[in-house]
């Protein structure tokens, strides 16, 4: 049964207000020197980086830190200038990194899953300085393929799909109630999606548009600002083409 629990930001800061009066929030890379009960709490981010740094300000003024896996293949680039900015204030706060891959679409386009893996890992550490050492898989039901370096901790490993209770906000429903998940002394691991949350308690539907629609807005006006940039740029491309070749010339060692 789910419960009756709303999706606004506000309701979110509430539930972790509520979980903090019961069990202490860790990560999965100090889980194992809190006392118990705790609950780990992940971030699969789908599609919506903005919609993870609101997630992400939430926790900070809680003080509490999550785990934030992001696609390297989603419709959103992760190394744009934008993103990078996200990824630096997650850091800021404290919040940890993880990979969130796809098996399934690696399989459907005969990629190795474990070379592109190990590649994806290296490029993240790379560019964000950061070091991976957790990775959650993307849409687990449609394919699952575990990784084979056994230090990076896969959060679908054996101990905890067995010790731990597992709950999700998937599609804004909980498959078990979550009122009578708190209540009891288990250690926990919550997920908690991108497009699940908004400031107005919006359906998931409408929450997957409206920051898709809030996202195309702010491209407009990106590009707008790129346009007028080089709009100028011709006027000034003599002198900038001057410019650029005396540098060229000045500094090139062959």
């Amino acid at each position: 049964m789910n419960s009756l629990i709303k999706f606004s930001y506000n309701d979110y800061t509430n539930l972790l207000k509520k979980i903090l009066t019961k069990r202490s929030i860790v990560t999965f890379l100090d889980y194992k020197k809190k006392k118990t009960p705790f609950l780990i709490l992940r971030h699969d981010i789908e599609y919506f980086t903005e919609a993870a740094l609101n997630l992400g300000l939430i926790e900070f003024k809680l003080g509490v830190k999550s785990t934030f896996f992001f696609l390297l293949t989603s419709t959103y680039n992760i190394f744009s200038e934008k993103n990078i900015e996200i990824i630096k204030k997650l850091k800021e706060m404290g919040h940890q990194f993880g990979i969130h891959y796809d098996s399934y679409l690696l399989k459907e386009n005969k990629i190795d899953f474990n070379k592109n893996l190990k590649l994806q890992i290296s490029l993240f550490e790379n560019f964000f300085k950061i070091k991976i050492k957790v990775i959650s898989s993307h849409r687990p039901k449609l394919d699952y393929q575990n990784y084979k370096d056994k230090k990076i901790f896969n959060v679908y490993n054996s101990f905890f799909q067995k010790k731990i209770k597992y709950f999700s906000d998937s599609q804004q429903v909980f498959r078990s109630n979550v009122e009578d998940i708190l209540a009891t002394n288990l250690n926990l691991h919550l997920l908690i999606h991108d497009y699940t949350w908004s400031d107005s308690n919006n359906k998931w539907e409408q929450n997957i548009l409206s920051f898709n629609k809030y996202e195309y807005i702010k491209s407009i006006k990106y590009y707008k600002a790129i346009i007028k940039d080089w709009q100028k740029g011709l006027i000034d491309r003599k002198k900038k083409d001057l410019i650029f070749k005396r540098n060229i010339l000045k500094n090139n060692l062959y």
